[in-house]
C-alpha cells in the first residue's frame, strides 16, 4: 500500500481526509474497523470518529434514523455496520442466506422456535422440543437432538437466559432446562400454573410469564417455584410479554398494550391498540411485539405494525401504523438497529429497513401457502415456525466454511 525507505514517495496516510474518506466510501465498515485500523493511527482515528459514520449512515439510508430521536447515545460505527451488514445478507430476497429447512422432525403444527447463540429450539403440538445446529451445513438438515414429551401440552412459549431454556406449554408448566453439548437436561423443578402458558421472557433471572387466564406471573429463575407473584391487568388472555430493567410491556386479545411499573410494582400505563379504519366492524388485537433502543413495535391481527415510543420523558405514546404488505395476521416482529423483520399468516417473511418510513429491504415467500406462526432472530440467524410442522433457518452464507 505504501513504498517506504525512498524520499518523495506518497503513500495512502498522506493523502487528504477527504480523499481517504471516499476511498473508504467503497470499503466494508467491518474491513475499515477490523482490519485498516491497525495499518496506521491516522485510519484509527478516522475510524473511531463517529461522525463519518454517522454522515455514511444518513447518505446510504436517507430518512429518519433510528425511527425515534433516542434517548441514548448511539454508537455510529455500531449501526453503520449493522445496517450495512443486514442489507447484504437480505437484500435480493435473502441472496445473501441459506435456507435450511426440514419438515419431518415435527408430526404437528410448529408453534415456537428460539435461536440462542449455537442452537435454535423449536416447539411443537406434538408436544415435543428439537434442538438444531444455529449453523447447519446442508439445505436439509437434521436435529441435534430430540425431546420427545417434553411437556404434556402443545408447547407455545420459550425463552432463554445464558444457557438456560424456559418452555411454556398448554399443560400450564413452566419448564426449565440446562442447553449442553447433547441437547437438553433437566434445570430445575417445573413451575405448576393455573392455565396455558403462551408467551415468556427473562432479564437477568426474573421471568415473566403471560397465561390464557389473563394474568402476568412472575419469578425468578433462581428461587423455590413456590415463590411466585401475579397480578391481572387485562381482560383477555394475554399473547406477548416483554421484560426491561424497569417495566414489563404486554399485550392481549383485549386490544390493550399494558406497562406494568416493575420498580413501582404498579400499573404504569394502559394504551389501546389503534383501530385503522378499514378495518372498521372488526376489532384488530396485538399478536406479537419486540423492543429495540426506544422503539417498541406491535404487530396486529390486521397485518399492521405500530411503533410506540418508549421514551420516559413522553410517557410512552402511540406515534404510528404501518401497513406492512402482509395479506394476514402478524405473528412476529423481531428488531434491531440493522433491520425490522415480521412475520404473518399468508407465509411471508418481510425484511424492513428500520428508518421511520419502514422502507421493505426484502420479502420472502415460504411454499404451498404456508403459515409462519412465529420467528426468531439473533447473531444473524433467523428462525421461523410453520403450521406444515416445518422449521426454517437461515443462516448467512459467508460462514458456510467456518464451522
Amino acid at each position: 500500500m505504501e513504498v517506504v525507505g525512498r524520499e518523495g514517495c506518497v503513500g495512502l496516510d498522506t493523502l487528504p481526509t477527504e480523499i481517504l474518506l471516499k476511498i473508504f466510501d467503497h470499503l466494508e465498515v467491518k474491513f475499515i474497523t477490523d482490519v485498516l485500523v491497525k495499518v496506521c493511527t491516522l485510519f484509527r482515528d478516522l475510524a473511531e470518529d463517529s461522525s463519518n459514520w454517522r454522515i455514511r449512515v444518513r447518505r446510504r439510508w436517507p430518512g429518519q434514523y433510528p425511527a425515534l430521536p433516542p434517548d441514548y447515545p448511539i454508537n455510529w460505527t455500531h449501526a453503520c455496520t449493522e445496517l450495512e451488514e443486514e442489507n447484504r445478507l437480505w437484500k435480493d430476497e435473502g441472496a445473501g442466506m441459506l435456507e435450511c429447512s426440514n419438515g419431518a422432525a415435527h408430526y404437528a403444527s410448529v408453534d415456537v422456535v428460539h435461536v440462542m447463540d449455537s442452537i435454535v429450539v423449536s416447539g411443537s403440538r406434538d408436544h415435543s422440543m428439537n434442538v438444531w445446529s444455529s449453523h447447519p451445513s446442508s439445505q436439509h438438515m437434521e436435529p441435534v437432538s430430540k425431546h420427545a414429551d417434553a411437556h404434556a401440552g402443545w408447547i407455545w412459549s420459550l425463552a432463554s437466559q445464558d444457557d438456560l431454556l424456559i418452555s411454556g406449554a398448554w399443560d400450564s408448566c413452566v419448564k426449565f432446562w440446562k442447553v449442553g453439548a447433547t441437547g437438553l437436561t433437566p434445570a430445575r423443578d417445573k413451575a405448576q400454573l393455573k392455565t396455558a402458558v403462551l408467551c415468556m421472557d427473562i432479564h437477568e433471572n426474573r421471568i415473566v410469564a403471560g397465561t390464557f387466564d389473563n394474568k402476568i406471573v412472575q419469578l425468578d429463575a433462581r428461587e423455590d417455584v413456590k415463590r411466585m407473584s401475579y397480578y391481572k391487568s387485562h381482560s383477555r388472555p394475554v399473547l406477548k410479554v416483554k421484560i426491561t430493567p424497569t417495566k414489563i410491556y404486554s399485550i392481549s386479545e383485549d386490544t390493550n398494550l399494558v406497562i406494568h411499573d416493575r420498580v413501582a410494582g404498579k400499573l404504569y400505563k394502559k394504551l389501546k391498540l389503534p383501530q385503522i379504519t378499514e378495518n372498521l366492524g372488526q376489532k384488530n388485537y396485538p399478536l406479537s411485539m419486540d423492543t429495540v433502543g426506544n422503539c417498541l413495535y406491535v404487530g396486529d391481527s390486521a397485518g399492521h405494525l405500530n411503533l410506540f415510543d418508549t421514551t420516559s420523558d413522553t410517557a410512552f405514546q402511540f406515534v404510528q401504523s404501518y401497513k406492512t404488505g402482509h395479506g394476514g395476521r402478524l405473528t412476529g416482529v423481531q428488531s434491531g438497529m440493522g433491520a425490522v423483520i415480521t412475520s404473518a399468516t399468508d407465509g411471508v417473511i418481510n425484511i424492513f429497513k428500520p428508518v421511520r418510513d419502514l422502507n421493505l429491504l426484502s420479502s420472502i415467500k415460504l411454499d404451498g401457502g404456508n403459515v409462519v406462526t412465529g420467528i426468531s432472530y439473533k447473531n444473524k440467524v433467523l428462525a421461523a415456525a410453520t403450521c406444515n410442522n416445518t422449521v426454517y433457518i437461515w443462516r448467512p452464507k459467508s460462514q458456510l466454511h467456518s464451522n
